[in-house]
């Protein structure tokens, strides 16, 4: 039986919200949110691996450089950390 993650997945609300607070256009929004189901759905299991999260919260912040979301780069890449440090607390 698989095991639903709802604390990690939780988790994910900050980066969400933060990310849904910068306003961007529709294709830009589109490309944030995509890794951020990514994201979701590696969390959402319990059989993750913290590689492949590492490698997607640096596409988020490669993509706000793309973006030059210079400003809200510092304060996305604070969430993510957060996120990280919480992932591992919930780690089974």
């Amino acid at each position: 039986m698989v095991r639903y993650n709802e604390e990690g997945v939780k988790a994910l609300d900050k980066v969400h919200d933060l990310i849904q607070s910068f306003n961007l256009p529709f294709a830009a929004a589109r490309k944030f949110n995509a890794i951020m189901d990514a994201i979701e759905i590696q969390v959402e299991d319990c059989h993750y691996s913290p590689a492949v999260i590492d490698y997607l919260c640096e596409s988020i912040l490669a993509l706000a450089d793309q973006y030059e979301l210079k400003e809200q780069r510092a304060k996305l890449e604070a969430v993510l950390t957060a996120f990280g440090r919480d992932l591992e607390i919930w780690d089974v």
